[in-house]
């Protein structure tokens, strides 16, 4: 339906409200559609538009319509507006066209399959609909109630609407006939008995209907209403007494009769307001105790709009009341505090009011309610989306006082804190991270405490995924767990090397490598064996972490490659010294010294040729370089105070410069003739060729 071309012909109308095009649900005479109001002092309020069917009889459309804004009693549906498309809010029912009609109430849905109600549920929407029934039947006949006439509002509270063959009882009973014949016509059924029985059989019928389809009848009370659609013997009021005395009824009694009182909430002083929700919350608390497993979903099968958009905002402005008179109701504080927490987890309800109340209730040093914020902390953040989140402000309304529970003196609360940081930490800005939250936490490692400090570990374990944005992140990790496992309480220790094995996948092999291995190989050597076979299983796990990570980086090994044989390197003191004497002689064998004439030059083997492993043949032997006799080189005086040594700051050695290598350039050997000559008194009777000795000629060997 396009509401906009509807109105279009109007010179100077605005519809003020913005209607979907496709209803959410019909009735016998109406068709419901969603829509948001324009106007300024209700923008955007959620309500209700009926229009007439097509076919719709003309008749009982406005004789609704009168009924509708006329009759204001409790129990019936609220009209909001009433739209004529002709001259925008005048009605004319001879004019007026049954298209361009339009009813405003305010925002209904129908009771039907959707709901799952509770036992008390269910006797509080009876109650609702027994008050209206009442009302209505000490005037009016209402001819048509039936499940289609039954809708619940956002308070969740049960109303009626669609009173098409409402009329004042005088009136009725002076023209019965065309009265009845009217009542037939719309409802399709003979009608039995008197006009009022008729009324209270209807009423039986409706519940007999209605139930069904939104949690059940109660056994105890569907005899009564079976007896009361088919002799309609009681009215409204007589009709409730007599639920009310049956076993279901009495043990929801407290509820349903908090509930009557609720209803008055708006015409109550702060006083009364804050007694009447303090009995409500103490009726479901001992009701919680004593009859309900499962709290929260209990909790969830009340109508809903009945926690979320009465109770939880009158609780919210009543807390608020209470706190500036903490000194005087700090009990009733408590108690409102603890059930609007579970109201709001179970309904996961956000809203600016409750935001605002918590943030308050943070700055309050209170221990009790401290205690309350923590236990309801994760239930409070997760299930909300990320824009309640952000609407939350975890980080600059509540953070800077949650965090003052890792310091308070009572153990409970420190262990309260610490198991909700978990849940604030994606919440955190990276200062709030790195800075406060991590130097508390290092030092609640060193609490009193052995619950305290096994949980810190607990808690760094699980959330250490999340600290992606910390640079050192693995080094934070390895001090935190290498602290603790030097803890004296085995508790705490087997704690880290759990620790450890849940962050496995988080490190690197090269930091495994580096780093964690050694970490955990000091628990290879604890006291508790217990603690020893712990640390060798996690050992395992993670050096078959870095096998597979060599695999992934080298390839796989091939089964058929040789190993090396580390038994080359195993010499003992008999085969060392056989090596040794053996390189004796090898260096000898490598002299190739001519017999026929001492002046030759002389080839020497190099150092390397010396190793030995090196084994000279004959043929490298031929290829040895040689050491010209005549060399120019001088003989260098070695101070042994400045000579080159081992030096034990670099692990090296200082200067590999005189070292000869296979590498060096050496002149190959000229034949030269020589002349030899007595020794003078100069040269100290040392017989000596040239000035340039090297320290290695023949007559010197």
């Amino acid at each position: 339906m396009n509401f906009s071309s509807l109105f279009r012909g109007l010179s100077n109308f605005q519809l003020p409200y913005s209607i979907e095009n496709e209803p959410y649900h019909k009735t016998a005479q109406w068709q419901l559609f969603e829509a948001r109001s324009k106007k300024p002092e209700t923008l955007d309020k959620h309500v209700t538009v009926f229009r007439p069917i097509e076919g719709a009889d003309r008749r009982f459309i406005f004789n609704d319509l009168r009924c509708a804004k006329r009759i204001r009693f409790p129990g019936l549906c609220n009209v909001l507006d009433v739209i004529n498309g002709g001259n925008g809010t005048t009605i004319d029912e001879n004019t007026v066209s049954l298209d361009s009609l339009l009813i405003v109430t305010e925002y209904v849905q129908p009771v039907d399959s959707k709901l799952t109600l509770s036992p008390e549920a269910i006797c509080m929407g009876i109650w609702d609909l027994c008050q209206a029934v009442g009302l209505l039947e000490s005037k009016f006949l209402i001819g048509n109630l039936s499940h289609r006439s039954v809708f619940y509002n956002e308070s969740g509270e049960w109303v009626l609407f669609g009173l098409e063959c409402c009329m004042l009882a005088e009136d009725a009973n002076q023209q019965t006939d065309q009265y009845i014949f009217e009542v037939e016509r719309f409802t399709g059924n003979r009608l039995k008995g008197t006009l009022e029985k008729w009324d209270m059989m209807c009423l039986g019928q409706t519940l007999m209907d209605l139930l069904p389809k939104s949690g059940g009848i109660p056994k105890d009370l569907k005899p009564l209403i079976q007896k009361q659609s088919t002799s309609g013997s009681l009215d409204a009021t007589t009709f409730l007494k007599s639920l009310q005395n049956t076993k279901i009824w009495k043990e929801s009694k407290t509820i349903v009769e908090n509930y009557a009182h609720l209803k008055e909430l708006h015409i109550a002083n702060d006083k009364e307001k804050m007694e009447t929700l303090i009995q409500f919350n103490i009726a479901i608390r001992d009701h919680i105790i004593n009859k309900v497993q499962d709290s929260r979903q209990w909790l969830q099968n009340f109508t809903p709009g009945f926690l979320n958009n009465l109770i939880i905002p009158e609780l919210c402005s009543s807390i608020t009341w209470m706190s500036t008179q903490q000194a005087i109701y700090q009990g009733n504080i408590v108690i409102s505090l603890a059930l609007l927490l579970e109201y709001i987890v179970a309904m996961k309800c956000h809203s600016l009011q409750i935001n605002t109340l918590l943030w308050g209730m943070w700055k309050l040093a209170d221990r009790e309610i401290r205690c309350l914020l923590l236990m309801h902390c994760h239930g409070l953040l997760n299930d909300s989306t990320n824009d309640n989140k952000n609407d939350f402000q975890f980080s600059d309304k509540i953070f800077p006082f949650f965090l003052q529970g890792l310091i308070d003196s009572e153990e409970s609360l420190r262990l309260l804190t610490l198991r909700n940081i978990p849940y604030i930490v994606e919440l955190l800005t990276e200062r709030q991270l790195n800075n406060e939250l991590l130097r508390s936490i290092a030092k609640t490692q060193v609490d009193p405490s052995v619950k305290v400090r096994t949980e810190t570990l607990l808690v760094v374990s699980r959330i250490a995924p999340q600290l992606t944005a910390l640079s050192n992140r693995d080094g934070v990790l390895a001090t935190i767990f290498t602290k603790s496992l030097k803890d004296p309480e085995t508790e705490t220790r087997l704690a880290a090397l759990y620790g450890l094995e849940q962050c496995l996948s988080l490190f690197g092999s090269d930091v495994i490598a580096n780093k964690i291995m050694s970490v955990i190989a000091p628990g290879l050597l604890d006291s508790d064996s217990g603690i020893r076979i712990t640390a060798r299983n996690l050992f395992d796990k993670y050096l078959k972490n870095l096998e597979i990570a060599a695999i992934e980086k080298f390839g796989k090994i091939d089964n058929d490659i040789e190993l090396p044989n580390l038994k080359k390197f195993n010499r003992s003191k008999v085969i060392e010294v056989k090596e040794m004497d053996n390189m004796c002689i090898e260096f000898l064998n490598c002299l190739n010294i001519s017999n026929m004439n001492l002046n030759s030059d002389i080839s020497r083997p190099t150092l390397r040729e010396m190793s030995p492993i090196q084994k000279t043949t004959g043929e490298t032997k031929l290829s040895m370089p040689m050491i010209s006799h005549t060399s120019s080189k001088k003989p260098t005086v070695v101070d042994h105070t400045k000579a080159d040594t081992w030096n034990d700051d670099d692990n090296g050695w200082d200067d590999f410069d005189e070292i000869a290598s296979d590498d060096d350039k050496i002149e190959p050997p000229t034949t030269t003739t020589t002349t030899t000559t007595a020794s003078t008194p100069a040269d100290n009777g040392v017989g000596d060729d040239d000035d340039d000795d090297d320290g290695w000629d023949a007559a010197d060997w």
